[in-house]
C-alpha cells in the first residue's frame, strides 16, 4: 500500500521525461550544448542532421524546445532556418540549474518533420 502511494505522489509530482530511443526515420541527429558543462545563463545548442544516406541536411527549420523535467517551469524555446553543411546552431537561454529535456523539431523544406528529445543537466 505505501508503496502504491508513493508512485502516485510521484506520478502526480511533475513530468519526468527520459530520452526515447526510437526514432521513426533514417536521419542522424547530433546534439552538443556550449557551454559544457550546461550552466545557468547564455547556452548555444549545435545540432546535426543527416539524411539517411548520410549527406547533411541544409535548408530545414530547426526549433528548439527545453523544458525541466519537473511541473510548473515555461519552456524555453529558440529556432534557426540557417545551416552550413548540416549544422544548425541556436542560441539558448538556461533560465535553471535542474535536469532539463531538449527537443530539436527539424522541419524539412518537404514539410516532413524529424525530432529526437535529448536530457541535459544544468549546473
Amino acid at each position: 500500500m505505501g508503496l502504491v502511494l508513493l508512485l502516485a505522489t510521484l506520478a502526480g509530482c511533475g513530468r519526468m521525461q527520459q530520452a526515447d530511443p526510437t526514432t521513426q526515420d533514417a536521419y542522424a541527429v547530433t546534439m552538443a550544448v556550449e557551454p559544457l558543462p550546461p550552466i545557468v545563463g547564455p547556452a548555444t545548442i549545435t545540432a546535426t542532421l543527416k539524411d539517411p544516406s548520410g549527406q547533411p541536411v541544409d535548408g530545414a527549420r530547426l526549433d528548439v524546445e527545453a523544458n525541466m523535467s519537473h511541473a510548473g517551469m515555461v519552456p524555453v524555446l529558440a529556432s534557426t532556418a540557417e545551416s552550413r553543411a548540416g549544422l544548425y546552431r541556436v542560441p539558448l537561454q538556461w533560465t535553471m540549474a535542474g535536469d532539463w529535456y531538449v527537443d530539436l523539431k527539424f522541419t524539412l523544406p518537404d514539410g516532413s518533420r524529424v525530432v529526437r528529445r535529448y536530457p541535459v543537466s544544468v549546473k
